[in-house]
């Protein structure tokens, strides 16, 4: 571990996606289905990464260190300073907020756990709203890091990647499961969202047109995947001995979405983010 902003990172785009593509399961599994999306709107925020809580979290004087030092450690650290400077100017107050939560949370005996969620729930409260401003390129970016991380996953780690997918809080610090090259990329498109010029309005599919490119996206996939592999999927499923499947699934998922055509794609990937802020 050596970066706070770095174990607060990995993971985060799954996370953030899976919540999203909640709205899908409750079009494949109606009857089944409502709950499971409530539950990613109500925790979808904060089912992100880890990568901006090591640096600090292994620093033996993190117990006692004050905001001033952490902010020091997080700048100094090469991989994340880039992202910790982009959300410092675009959202101060809620990177005072990070630093401050954090140096009070350790300074009280937090244990590393409670730390880093604290650490990832107000890092992607400040940055998810940001990502409706990306352009097509960085918005199909969040899918193909989506599908990269459950792709690794499940060879990895496969345990995590239903709770993931379904928008719940997964636990772990993904960072030692997780390629180096995609952190660096999560980083990266972090680092981008914080730097999203919140003005812009990009296209999002809504209303009819929304239901069926979801209708379109549903029939694509059952034309690859057996029923069998979807049911895996449906939020009563009893997955036990086939985790790492169902990574892999999910990474299907994503791989019809990025096969569209790319504005398409994402617009598509707006419009199901906003609807999934709305009544399931």
């Amino acid at each position: 571990m050596d970066s706070i902003l770095a174990a607060a990172i990995g993971g985060a785009v799954g996370g953030v996606l899976g919540a999203v593509l909640g709205r899908l399961a409750s079009r494949a599994f109606p009857e089944k289905a409502r709950s499971v999306v409530r539950a990613a709107i109500t925790v979808g925020a904060i089912a992100a990464g880890w990568e901006i809580t090591a640096a600090v979290l292994a620093t033996p004087s993190l117990t006692t260190a004050g905001p001033a030092e952490i902010e020091r450690q997080i700048f100094a650290d090469p991989r994340a300073a880039g992202l910790a400077r982009a959300w410092q100017r675009a959202e101060p107050a809620s990177f005072e907020d990070f630093v401050q939560g954090l140096s009070r949370e350790a300074r009280a005996g937090a244990p590393r756990d409670q730390l880093v969620a604290s650490a990832r729930a107000r890092m992607m409260a400040a940055a998810t709203p940001r990502l409706a401003h990306l352009g097509d390129a960085d918005t199909l970016e969040i899918v193909a890091l989506a599908r990269a991380e459950y792709s690794e996953l499940a060879r990895t780690h496969p345990e995590v990647c239903r709770p993931m997918f379904r928008g719940e809080p997964f636990g772990d610090d993904l960072s030692s499961h997780l390629s180096a090259a995609t952190i660096q990329r999560e980083l990266s498109l972090m680092e981008r969202a914080f730097s999203a010029d919140m003005s812009v309005h990009q296209t999002v599919l809504a209303g009819p047109e929304l239901d069926a490119a979801i209708a379109d996206l549903i029939a694509d996939v059952r034309t690859v995947l057996p029923a069998s592999d979807i049911a895996l999927l449906a939020p009563d499923a009893d997955i036990r001995g086939m985790e790492a499947r169902y990574c892999e699934v999910v990474a299907v998922v994503q791989e019809r979405i990025a096969a569209l055509p790319p504005a398409r794609a994402a617009a598509l990937m707006r419009g199901l983010r906003a609807a999934s802020q709305g009544p399931a």
